[in-house]
């Protein structure tokens, strides 16, 4: 009878055992399941920080980060109407040429060798009458090739171009998008058979 107690006793301790091991193997399993899950929740907590604070002071420029903490790219945050001053200083193969300069001498945005183009952007002539307009999902003036036909599809005159947003291109980076508005006239003179364009207000509106 000794034995058969004892016996038993044994069994269960082994089933015993074995259900406590089967347990803390799925609670191991449940836990490194979690731990992508917190990673991504503690990266999307911080890059909404970055983008609060940034919204805050009216734009800024943030880090995009991997689950990992490695910068993958940046991107421009909030509304950058006070954060440039851009002007239309002629116009190339593409359209409108953009001349941007930052309000803040100390931001660390670098715009020296980047190709900028307008996001979006419409012009009228002296009479508020809308002569080109161009945005993201709509583009007039796609049949101008070159500096010189956008030139004489406008004609001389006074202009205004409303210009919301503008597109950063960097030589190996990613392109970059700005978002704002701002108003800008200019004139366009034809002398001695060439075209010459020329500032004559800037505001932000």
């Amino acid at each position: 009878m000794n034995k058969e107690i004892l016996s038993k006793a044994i069994d269960n301790i082994s089933e015993g055992s074995v259900a406590e091991t089967a347990s803390a193997r799925d609670k191991a399993e449940v836990k490194s399941r979690r731990m992508p899950k917190i990673a991504i929740a503690a990266a999307a907590i911080a890059l909404c920080g970055a983008m609060a604070t940034a919204v805050a002071a009216g734009g800024g420029l943030i880090d995009i980060k991997n689950i990992f903490g490695t910068v993958t790219g940046q991107e421009y945050v909030g509304d950058a109407t006070d954060d440039f001053k851009v002007s239309v200083i002629g116009f190339n193969e593409s359209g409108p040429e953009l001349a941007v300069e930052k309000t803040d001498p100390e931001s660390n945005m670098i715009l020296d060798g980047c190709k900028i183009k307008p996001l979006s952007y419409t012009i009228s002539d002296s009479n508020g009458k809308t002569v080109l307009a161009s945005s993201k999902n709509e583009k007039t003036g796609a049949d101008l090739k070159t500096a010189e036909e956008w030139y004489e599809a406008l004609g001389s005159g006074s202009y205004t171009c409303s210009i919301d947003g503008f597109v950063i291109e960097p030589k190996a980076d990613q392109p970059l998008e700005i978002n704002g508005h701002w108003t800008t006239e200019f004139i366009i003179s034809f002398d001695n058979g060439n075209y010459t364009c020329s500032i004559t207000y800037h505001t932000v509106v």
